[in-house]
């Protein structure tokens, strides 16, 4: 079901043929979207995580490539709105999610040789989004509640 949420309310810039928001899964707004698919990435990451640490990655490892393609297309998706509007935190925990999922990737990969390209990819993105936002820090423009950042 999780995996159906976040392929049912990719971004319209991923997907350009996207449709509009569906009435489903507890809400009709984008805000309650967003927020189920960010759950649902968290569930998909806990799943899989406790699979590799269980070691029965090789049971569902065709499940796993999916569901972690789109797990970290969501998490990569939260981290770059929380960098535009210069919400820090929020993009440091989405690269924490991000960081949680990676090692799942790298388990799969010695079953499907893709995922280690899928792997490299995601932890590029996870690169650039840290360096990005340790620039946000960097210059002070950290506007999210609480934030210390700019101050002397």
């Amino acid at each position: 079901m999780a995996i159906l949420h976040l392929h049912r309310h990719s971004p319209a810039e991923m997907s350009p043929q996207a449709p509009s928001i569906p009435q489903v899964f507890g809400g009709t707004d984008k805000a309650s979207a967003d927020k189920t698919s960010s759950e649902a990435a968290s569930s998909i990451a806990r799943f899989f995580a406790d699979a590799l640490i269980f070691n029965f990655i090789d049971q569902c490892w065709f499940t796993c490539t999916g569901a972690q393609l789109a797990a970290c297309t969501q998490v990569i998706r939260e981290s770059n709105t929380a960098t535009r509007s210069s919400a820090a935190l929020s993009s440091i925990q989405a690269h924490r999610r991000l960081e949680l999922l990676l090692p799942t990737i790298k388990g799969v990969a010695a079953y499907w040789p893709g995922a280690e390209a899928v792997f490299n990819l995601f932890s590029g993105l996870l690169d650039r989004g840290r360096f990005q936002t340790q620039m946000l820090v960097d210059n002070g423009k950290d506007t999210q509640p609480g934030s210390t950042s700019g101050i002397t």
